[in-house]
């Protein structure tokens, strides 16, 4: 697992793009997978003019379908089971109790296999959350230090390895929930934003950014996540 590489990382398409395996700068109309450059529509599935200056709308008013990720971007995820996401968002404060950021799914899997990331409420606060299954057994972690408002810009870090599930948000202390049986196998096969892949937009958000690197230790996510 990688180190102390990337503390310094600003969010967006400023450089480093050839440091991750994807980065999409909404804000900028920036497209990587890999260090090359892409077309917005070869990688996500969308109406192109969901992107505004506010970012990518994942908005119910968009329609029933949720975004997929498609062609290079998808190929991605899909490769491996052990990674580290970076989402820059901006919530618009519709008072969902729950919204869906990313979403990570086996379409035909005895196991279930899945992940999401997601912003509940709890005690009247917003939470990030984040959950993944793999080959029966369920992990899940709440960022508790640093709530998300219901409205605003917030960054949030997530590390899903095959011994831990860590995640920051806005800077704050990892939080991780430690996997006992590491061994258990892990597949996805279709990853969409808003939602689960196959289902309808159940989200109220514009997302910014979204960078996905090789896993980075949980110690860097604060740094990933600060503002």
């Amino acid at each position: 697992m990688l180190h102390g590489v990337l503390t310094q990382r600003q969010f967006g398409s400023s450089g480093n793009a050839a440091s991750a395996l994807i980065d999409f700068d909404f804000l900028l109309g920036t497209y990587f997978v890999n260090g090359a450059a892409v077309s917005l529509t070869d990688v996500l599935d969308l109406n192109p003019s969901w992107v505004t200056a506010n970012g990518l709308e994942i908005l119910y008013t968009n329609g029933p379908g949720v975004i997929d990720v498609i062609g290079a971007a998808l190929a991605e995820f899909t490769s491996r089971s052990e990674w580290t996401l970076v989402l820059e968002v901006d919530t618009t404060g519709s008072g969902n109790a729950q919204v869906n950021f990313i979403w990570g799914t086996e379409a035909v899997d005895a196991n279930n296999d899945r992940f999401f990331i997601y912003r509940n409420s709890s005690g009247g606060l917003f939470y990030t959350n984040a959950l993944d299954e793999r080959g029966g057994a369920s992990r899940s972690v709440q960022e508790s230090n640093e709530p998300m408002t219901p409205a605003g810009v917030h960054r949030l870090a997530v590390t899903v390895s095959n011994t831990e599930l860590s995640i920051s948000c806005n800077g704050s202390a990892v939080s991780t929930s430690v996997d006992t049986d590491p061994t258990n196998p892990w597949q996805i096969d279709g990853v969409s934003l808003g939602g689960e892949p196959g289902f309808n937009i159940d989200s109220d958000y514009y997302l910014r950014s979204l960078i996905l690197y090789e896993p980075l230790a949980a110690s860097d996510l604060p740094a990933l996540s600060a503002a």
